[in-house]
């Protein structure tokens, strides 16, 4: 095989060109086409609790990557719209995710938790918190904040549902406020 005569010009070959080009975009915190950097993970895990392998995450397509990329770096100077941004597009990829579990289980709004001891909370938080409290918005406190402020339980939740919504009270039985308390309390 023939190698190109432009290639010789190169002081490495295609592929370390590729390599060098790919290792400045990161270290300038620019991401490649589909991939979020490590600064994006960075701030993801210490403002929403999210890790490289979360669920949310892990299911978005290349674009929605992209797009959070740079809602993260191009709002940075504007802290407060690019956290309303950033809590958008992730409530945007969790609702298609759910939306996308639905149509192929019949009967379930979304993918269950990995751990099966929160699920129950989480279908609760799904059915009437998620809009608001997943990754917070407005007044609204994402359940990562929640879960970092103090250890919930069954009168906590009861508590904060009577007294911290704008909205008709929520009221939820015990064992319900339980299991919300447990799925909260998932997020530390």
């Amino acid at each position: 095989m023939a190698s190109n005569p432009r290639d010789s010009a190169l002081p490495f070959g295609r592929k370390a060109m590729s390599f060098a080009i790919a290792l400045l975009l990161a270290s300038t915190g620019l991401a490649m086409a589909d991939e979020l950097t490590p600064n994006d993970y960075s701030y993801l895990l210490s403002g929403y609790g999210l890790g490289r392998d979360s669920d949310v995450l892990s299911t978005m397509t290349p674009r929605e990557r992209a797009r959070l990329h740079d809602l993260i770096h191009g709002l940075r100077n504007d802290q407060a719209r690019r956290d309303e941004a950033v809590r958008s597009q992730l409530y945007i990829a969790y609702t298609r995710e759910c939306e996308a579990w639905a149509l192929a289980h019949s009967g379930e709004d979304c993918s269950p938790a990995r751990d099966g001891t929160i699920e129950p909370g989480k279908q609760i938080a799904d059915r009437i918190c998620n809009q608001c409290h997943l990754f917070g918005g407005g007044m609204a406190p994402s359940f990562f904040r929640l879960a970092r402020q103090r250890n919930w339980d069954a009168r906590a939740v009861a508590e904060a549902l009577a007294q911290s919504h704008d909205m008709v009270p929520i009221a939820l039985p015990d064992i319900e406020r339980d299991k919300l308390a447990a799925y909260i309390n998932s997020f530390r």
